[in-house]
């Protein structure tokens, strides 16, 4: 993780990508989209990203000179709106984040990331999980308009990450038993992707805990004709196993 330890005297600076507003001290400060896409393209390990290619990604159309102006009169503007000079800071090859600045969907990712794919959670991480997922549900979508490259990255990024918290809930309720539960949650990220081979991977195993083989192929065929119509692809080997066993102690 890359720290510069000049970045610490100041004021944290929280940007919400998802409510579209920025957190200094006391005050909130409304963010434009533009804003909110640039935050979005700045790791928040501090990593450098180039300006060319930030120039790049939030105007592919234009032409190269005027996209870097435009890249920063943008960032000239959000340190205005912020107040804060140093949210973004200017390196020999780039920008990044300053270290003093947080952004919700980064942080919601790398906890995600952090939990792990399997097992029990802990209360406090159950709940936390039950949050971010409520957060992520409440972002306002583009609606009608036709969204930017970026934005529509945004878009996918939290369709991801409420798929993940789904199957990551819905695993800490197999390992526990809920077998029910955990058929729930998975029902939730199937209906977000319907070639979600691990949503539908819980789903059959909750059916095999309940001892309903007979849902288990169900929902088995449900993704193979999915997957074949979608991709013209096969379910993965693991799978196929997973439902020849037709039985609780496959789970």
């Amino acid at each position: 993780m890359i720290i510069d330890r000049r970045d610490f005297p100041h004021q944290p600076v929280a940007v919400s990508i998802l409510r579209g507003n920025a957190v200094s001290g006391a005050t909130t400060i409304a963010l434009t989209r533009r804003d909110l896409e640039l935050v979005f393209l700045l790791p928040s390990d501090g990593r450098c990203v180039a300006a060319t290619h930030l120039a790049d990604a939030l105007w592919p159309e234009a032409d190269p000179a005027d996209a870097l102006n435009s890249l920063h009169v943008a960032i000239h503007r959000l340190r205005e709106r912020v107040r804060d000079a140093d949210c973004i800071r200017r390196e020999r090859f780039g920008y990044r984040l300053g270290a003093h600045v947080t952004c919700d969907l980064h942080e919601i990712a790398a906890k995600v990331r952090a939990l792990g794919d399997n097992g029990s959670l802990d209360e406090v991480e159950r709940l936390w999980l039950s949050d971010a997922y409520e957060r992520l549900s409440a972002w306002p979508h583009c609606g009608g308009a036709s969204p930017s490259p970026v934005f529509a990255a945004i878009e996918t990024r939290v369709e991801s990450l409420l798929r993940g918290i789904a199957e990551r809930s819905a695993r800490h309720e197999l390992a526990r038993g809920g077998y029910d539960r955990a058929l729930q949650l998975a029902s939730v990220a199937i209906e977000r992707d319907g070639c979600d081979e691990a949503a539908f991977e819980i789903a059959i195993r909750a059916h095999l805990g309940l001892r309903n083989g007979a849902e288990a192929m169900r929902s088995y065929r449900a993704y193979a004709a999915a997957l074949a119509s979608e991709l013209d692809l096969r379910p993965s080997p693991l799978l196929r196993e997973l439902v020849a066993m037709r039985s609780p102690a496959g789970s």
